[in-house]
C-alpha cells in the first residue's frame, strides 16, 4: 500500500506525541563506553539511552573528556527512533560515525515536521 500523504501521517504522529514531550526535551551525550557501540547500551550515554523525553543527541565534548575513549561509531539499534536534534559539538576533533537503523528528526518544540534534517556540525570535522 502506497501512502498518499506521508507528511500528513508524520504530522499526525508528531501531534499525538508532542504534548507529552513539549517543554520536557532532554539531551544525552555519547560516551561510547559500552561493551558494544549500540545506542541501546546505557553505558554509551551520560544521561540515558535515546527515547522517552531524551531527544537531543550530543557527540563531542563528553566523549573526549571520558577516559578511556570509547567507540567513535555509534550504531542506532533502536527501531523507529524519533528525535529532535543531533549535534556534533563545537571544538570536537573526533570524527564520529552513525550507523544502523534509520531515524527521524522532528521539531517537537514547534510541533512541526522539518523539511530538513536537524543535524548540527559545529565540530572541527567535515560532514559526509
Amino acid at each position: 500500500m502506497k501512502l498518499r500523504h506521508p507528511a500528513v501521517l508524520a504530522a499526525s504522529v508528531a501531534a499525538l506525541l508532542a504534548p507529552a514531550l513539549h517543554g520536557q526535551l532532554a539531551s544525552t551525550n555519547w560516551l561510547g563506553d559500552g561493551a558494544t557501540d549500540a545506542w541501546s547500551s546505557a553505558a554509551n550515554w551520560d544521561a540515558g539511552i535515546p527515547g522517552g523525553n531524551i531527544r537531543d543527541l550530543l557527540f563531542g565534548t563528553a566523549y573526549e573528556a571520558s577516559v578511556p575513549l570509547g567507540f567513535i561509531t555509534s550504531n542506532n539499534d533502536i527501531g523507529n527512533y524519533v528525535g529532535h536534534r543531533i549535534t556534533f559539538q563545537t571544538g570536537s576533533v573526533t570524527p564520529f560515525t552513525i550507523t544502523g537503523n534509520a531515524f527521524s528528526l522532528i521539531n517537537w518544540l514547534n510541533l512541526t515536521i522539518s523539511s530538513f534534517m536537524i543535524v548540527f556540525n559545529f565540530s572541527n570535522c567535515s560532514s559526509h
